[in-house]
C-alpha cells in the first residue's frame, strides 16, 4: 500500500545540470503528482541512459542475448518487458520444435530461426516506441502541431475504435 516504482525520463542536459539535487527533485515531483504534504522516503535510485538500441546479431555460436541486452527501448508502457516475454515464448517454441525432431539444439539452426522470427517484431516495436517517445517530448516548435494532430485524432471515431482494439488485444504479429 505504501510502496511503488516510479519511472521518470529526463533529458541528458536536465539530468547533468541537476545531478546533485536529483533526489530532492524526484521527491518534489512525486509529492506534486500525488498532492502529498508530508515528507516522503525515496530509495533505490537507478539511472540508465535510454536510447533505442537494437542489436544486429542476437547470438554468437551457442550463446543467445535476451532482454535489455537484445533491445534497449524507452520504458514507455513497459513494452521492453513485453518484448522479452514474446522472445521467450518464441524461443520455447523453437527449442521444442528442434527437440521434437530429435535434433540436438547445440550447433542447430535454432538460434538463427529465433533471430529471423523475432527481429522484425523487435524492430517494429522498438521503432514505434522510439517514435512515440520522441513525438511526446516537449518541443516549443512542434508542440502546436502536435496539439492539432491529437485534437483531430480524438475526433476520428475509426481511429479511436482501432486504437482501443490494439490497446486491449495487441497486434497479432
Amino acid at each position: 500500500k505504501n510502496k511503488f516504482s516510479f519511472v521518470w525520463s529526463l533529458n541528458n542536459e536536465f539530468y547533468t545540470s541537476n545531478l546533485k539535487n536529483i533526489n530532492i527533485l524526484v521527491k518534489e515531483k512525486i509529492k506534486n503528482i500525488f498532492n502529498i504534504k508530508n515528507s516522503i522516503k525515496v530509495s533505490n535510485f537507478q539511472f540508465y541512459p535510454i536510447q533505442l538500441n537494437l542489436k544486429k546479431k542476437y547470438h554468437n555460436k551457442n550463446i543467445l542475448i535476451l532482454g535489455e541486452g537484445l533491445h534497449t527501448i524507452h520504458p514507455i508502457a513497459g513494452q521492453g518487458f513485453n518484448l522479452v516475454l514474446r522472445d521467450i515464448k518464441k524461443l520455447k517454441e523453437i527449442l521444442e520444435y528442434y527437440s521434437g525432431l530429435g535434433i540436438s539444439i547445440k550447433n542447430s539452426h535454432a538460434l538463427k530461426d529465433f533471430y529471423s522470427q523475432r527481429k522484425p517484431e523487435n524492430i517494429i516495436f522498438g521503432l514505434g516506441i522510439d517514435v512515440t517517445h520522441n513525438f511526446f517530448k516537449q518541443n516549443k516548435y512542434l508542440d502546436p502541431f502536435k496539439e492539432i494532430i491529437l485534437k483531430n485524432i480524438g475526433k476520428n471515431n475509426m481511429i479511436k475504435k482501432f486504437s482501443k482494439i490494439i490497446s486491449n488485444q495487441g497486434l497479432p504479429i
